[in-house]
Order: structure tokens, then C-alpha cells, then sequence
């Protein structure tokens, strides 16, 4: 499945907190969906869908590595905790945002998404 292919499959499903697929999504759960469907790898991450904070999530996550040629857009805040993350896809950011009153996955433009954050890191699955 190609990048493109995937993200014509999961914008506009319902955005569900702890969800990884097929049918609703959080954000880390459509960047694991990503690596499962598009990349062909295995990924979980230990305390996720037991509801550890995601702030927690990723820098304590292994087989995550920051590098500029990642698809992962990761928005840190000033903490340097993780607060949202986004899958890229071309000149796109694909990724679920909502709250417990609901929410979707969106396509937004990459430099869109780039100005709603301050520190922005990109990192890929190497797991």
C-alpha cells in the first residue's frame, strides 16, 4: 500500500482515544497503523493501550528514532513532552485530533500544521 493509498483509506474516520484501527483512531495510533499497513512492520508500544499518558509514550519508546527523513511529525511542548503527532505524506499531514466529545482524522497542509506548533521533531520507525 503506498502512503497515499493509506491516507485516502483513514481520513475522516472517527477519532477515538487509545485506538489504532482499522475503524477509528488517536494520533499514535494512526502513526502505529501507518507502520503496520504501509511500511509491513509490527509496531505496538508498551503502556499505550494500557492509557499511559502519551506524553510518556514516545520518549521512552524504542524503535523510534529522531531523524530528518522520518514520516512522524511530532509536536513537543515547552516541557519537551510529546503533545501530538502526525504521519507526513507529501506535502500533507495526515493525523486524528479530537476529544471525548469526538473528532476525526485530517489532512492538513504540512506548513498549516507546522504553525499551530513551536518544536517540531521528525522521527522514523526503525523497530
Amino acid at each position: 500500500m503506498t502512503p497515499e493509498q493509506w491516507a485516502g483509506e483513514v481520513v475522516g474516520l472517527p477519532y477515538c482515544d487509545r485506538a489504532d484501527g482499522p475503524d477509528e483512531f488517536d494520533c499514535f495510533g494512526l502513526a502505529m497503523d501507518y507502520v503496520r499497513r504501509v511500511l509491513g512492520r509490527q509496531c505496538s508500544l508498551s503502556g499505550y493501550a494500557e492509557g499511559r499518558p502519551f506524553a510518556d509514550l514516545l520518549p521512552t519508546a524504542t524503535g523510534w528514532e529522531q531523524n530528518d527523513g522520518g514520516f512522524v511529525l511530532c509536536a513537543f511542548n515547552s516541557d519537551g513532552h510529546p503533545t501530538h503527532i502526525g504521519v507526513i505524506v507529501g506535502d500533507y499531514v495526515v493525523h486524528a485530533y479530537g476529544r471525548e466529545s469526538g473528532g476525526q482524522v485530517f489532512r492538513h497542509n504540512r506548513r498549516a500544521f507546522e504553525r499551530l506548533f513551536t518544536d517540531l521533531r521528525i522521527y522514523t520507525y526503525v523497530g
